[in-house]
């Protein structure tokens, strides 16, 4: 007691150990009163200096935001997504790289929140790996992807009765849909990065990792297989002749396990670098992880055509795009989708039917000999 005041001191929700935040009253009930909300977090307590702000309102009590889409992704992800592990890396991005914007009380967060401090951040923000390296803009497609995400979460946070507002997702302005990638691999290009990669297709050899991310870009080619299916591929999977890999349940990005027969040059080499005793769940290209080889890759890819923007360099997933192209050119959808794990033509057609300007060329070629002659 001081000066005929009493002071009440505690350590808020959050604070170190040793740091106590105080105020003085008349009476020890006020006193004791103030210490319950204290302890109970509802006084709003200054990060920095802790400090008390003042008395949290109702709709200030709501949740963060981050503490509603880890339940999301906790209970509603598993039960209702078809791929939930790639939904759930795209609601842990969020949570690890906006913290500010996930830290808002879910009862305080509008439409104008949501178009400045997401949509029109997103727009303008560049994509980086987890060393920190620049991957290029962040496309719209991608921002409208996580909006489909934020939105669901939302719509759930109303039927657990964390917000009662109308649903103000609509009113948020996206970003018109994006034309898709389609940027194909050359002949040029992979020859070129397969000398990078010390890798023959005709003689290889997996000793090295860059010669098994070789190896992997070879059976990508072959099959249309993504970067992650292609580096933890099991001999397993695979049959006896190495034509057929069986992807398994919840590792490809479908519901069910699916079967990807490959091209007789990546069977061929996958035969060639198959030991003579194996396991079952001997991985193919061992002592590789997907995040080494998209790095290795990415060097590769700069020393190729480091003369290129950033954003018209080739990934390693444009060989799936490359091999799904050229599908096309030989087979129908339907065939092409069974290979490509797709289950929408209109996702085929619009992101793996992209155009070879010089397989076009050659077609045009083919057109005047049949008016002109020559070859």
């Amino acid at each position: 007691m001081a000066n005929g005041k009493i002071r009440a001191r505690g350590i808020a929700p959050g604070a170190p150990a040793r740091q106590r935040t105080g105020a003085m009253f008349d009476s020890v009930l006020e006193a004791e009163e103030w210490l319950y909300k204290l302890r109970a977090g509802e006084l709003i307590v200054c990060p920095e200096t802790w400090k008390v702000l003042g008395e949290k309102t109702e709709e200030y009590r709501t949740p963060p935001l981050r503490e509603i889409m880890e339940r999301y992704r906790d209970e509603i992800t598993p039960l209702r997504c078809k791929n939930p592990k790639h939904q759930n890396d795209m609601i842990d991005r969020m949570i690890r790289d906006y913290p500010g914007f996930v830290s808002e009380p879910i009862g305080q967060i509008d439409a104008e929140f949501i178009q400045t401090e997401w949509v029109n951040k997103r727009l303008v923000a560049r994509k980086l790996s987890k060393t920190g390296r620049d991957l290029g803009q962040i496309s719209s497609d991608t921002v409208r992807r996580e909006y489909g995400c934020l939105s669901g979460i939302f719509t759930q946070a109303r039927k657990w009765k964390h917000i009662k507002s109308r649903d103000f997702m609509e009113d948020v302005e996206l970003p018109p849909k994006g034309e898709g990638r389609r940027r194909g691999v050359t002949p040029e290009e992979l020859q070129a990065m397969f000398q990078y990669l010390h890798f023959d297709p005709e003689r290889p050899e997996i000793s090295q990792s860059r010669q098994k991310i070789g190896a992997c870009a070879r059976v990508a080619m072959g099959s249309a297989m993504r970067l992650k299916e292609c580096v933890l591929m099991q001999w397993g999977w695979l049959s006896a002749d190495c034509a057929i890999v069986e992807l398994p349940v919840g590792f490809a990005k479908t519901s069910k396990s699916r079967l990807v027969p490959l091209s007789s040059g990546a069977a061929e080499m996958l035969r060639k670098i198959r030991p003579e005793h194996v396991n079952y769940a001997d991985r193919v290209f061992p002592g590789l992880s997907p995040d080494t080889a998209s790095s290795t890759w990415r060097d590769g890819r700069d020393h190729v055509c480091g003369h290129l923007p950033l954003e018209k360099r080739f990934r390693f997933h444009d060989l799936r795009g490359t091999s799904a192209t050229g599908m096309l050119r030989h087979m129908d959808s339907a065939n092409v989708m069974h290979i490509t794990g797709h289950t929408d033509p209109k996702m085929l057609a619009a992101h793996y039917n992209g155009v070879d300007v010089e397989y076009l060329r050659k077609g045009l070629d083919k057109m005047e000999s049949d008016y002109f002659g020559g070859e």
